[in-house]
């Protein structure tokens, strides 16, 4: 598993530019349903 650290000030403006915060990003890594596609 990855370990994730972020800053405040850049988790609240990602929250407010693209509506996501840093806690629901990072879930995605521990989904045991996640499918990868090479590209």
């Amino acid at each position: 598993m990855f370990k994730f650290e972020w800053d405040y000030q850049k988790a609240t403006s990602n929250l407010q530019k693209h509506g996501v915060s840093f806690d629901e990003a990072v879930s995605v890594f521990a989904d045991a349903l996640a499918l990868t596609f090479a590209d």
